[in-house]
């Protein structure tokens, strides 16, 4: 068994009309972009630029199935105070768990306030991936 890391960042603009939207759409693509260093996957980038979130994490899963990996673990990192609904981080984590066909209990999200940078907001992910045996 062979377990691989990645990491991915995003920031979000804390200013946008659709705070939430935005949030969602930056936090998939930190997920993606985790993922696609995990898998060592990082030429696929700009096949992931065109599609929306929802898709980027459709084609992930894909790519990493059909590479023979399966997801061990997502962990994502909001810096700073995001002024969203209260739940609405734990949905993002249940829809991208759904998407990415993982127990919720493996995708974890957590804020912690730090200073803010001009209304800017660093989310950051942790991707582990394990290689499965080929039979």
């Amino acid at each position: 068994m062979v377990l691989r890391v990645g990491i991915g960042l995003a920031y979000v603009n804390q200013n946008s009309r659709d705070l939430s939207s935005t949030t969602f759409a930056a936090l998939c693509s930190a997920v993606v972009d985790a993922l696609l260093g995990a898998a060592g996957l990082n030429d696929l980038r700009p096949e992931f630029s065109i599609l929306s979130p929802v898709d980027k994490l459709k084609q992930i899963e894909l790519k990493l199935y059909y590479h023979n990996y399966s997801i061990v673990n997502i962990d994502c990192t909001f810096e700073g105070d995001l002024e969203l609904k209260p739940g609405v981080l734990k949905d993002f984590a249940q829809q991208i768990a759904d998407l990415l066909f993982i127990s919720p209990q493996n995708f974890t999200v957590k804020n912690y306030w730090t200073e803010n940078l001009a209304g800017i907001k660093r989310i950051q992910v942790i991707a582990m991936i394990q290689k499965s045996e080929e039979i």
